[in-house]
């Protein structure tokens, strides 16, 4: 089991590279952050303080349970996980949350930022299907304002293994294996340990 965290600006493609992930990495569960969000903003407005409060809380569910399970001696898959998470509160403490989980689990974290060019990320925030879920940010001046004031989280030395991928002029399939490689040959590394 590992973690693997997809972490990027909105529109980027993170779930899209991580679907593409699944068929590259061994075992693999997808968990998209809208998952949460999407239960949460059926309650609250982001601005509301329980808003994140109410996250924390599920997020905090699902490492636990995923500690219960590991405890009891079950196989649990590497679980992708995408975030939109900066450097300015509460991302620090959200990510903060995902190493504590992998430290208690025991597990790798792996930890790969996707960015693109300000404009490509523009017109991928518009394409597609990306405006058919709610919560999805669609606003280009509200994801200018994010790339202006607002630098993604990086976790540095903390990852079992971090890299940065501009995915500019990059498809999906491409970002994904050029990620995947790494990753595998860590897995097979901490299995032959064991």
């Amino acid at each position: 089991m590992s973690f693997i965290i997809l972490n990027a600006y909105p529109g980027v493609g993170k779930m899209t590279v991580a679907h593409q992930l699944v068929s590259r990495v061994p075992s693999c569960k997808v968990f998209n952050n809208h998952l949460l969000i999407d239960v949460v903003a059926a309650l609250y407005q982001r601005s509301d303080p329980e808003y994140q409060t109410l996250r924390r809380v599920l997020r905090q569910a699902i490492f636990d349970s995923l500690i219960r399970q590991r405890r009891s001696g079950t196989q649990i898959a590497n679980i992708i996980f995408t975030e939109a998470q900066s450097t300015s509160s509460p991302g620090p403490a959200v990510m903060n949350e995902y190493l504590t989980a992998a430290r208690t689990l025991g597990v790798p974290l792996f930890s790969i930022i996707l960015d693109c060019a300000a404009d490509e990320n523009a017109r991928r925030l518009v394409s597609g299907k990306r405006g058919e879920n709610d919560t999805k940010l669609t606003d280009i001046e509200i994801l200018e304002a994010i790339r202006t004031t607002e630098k993604i989280f990086e976790y540095g030395e903390q990852a079992t293994w971090e890299t940065r991928v501009d995915t500019t002029s990059m498809t999906a399939e491409e970002v994904a294996e050029e990620v995947a490689s790494p990753i595998r040959a860590h897995l097979s590394t901490i299995s032959s340990t064991k």
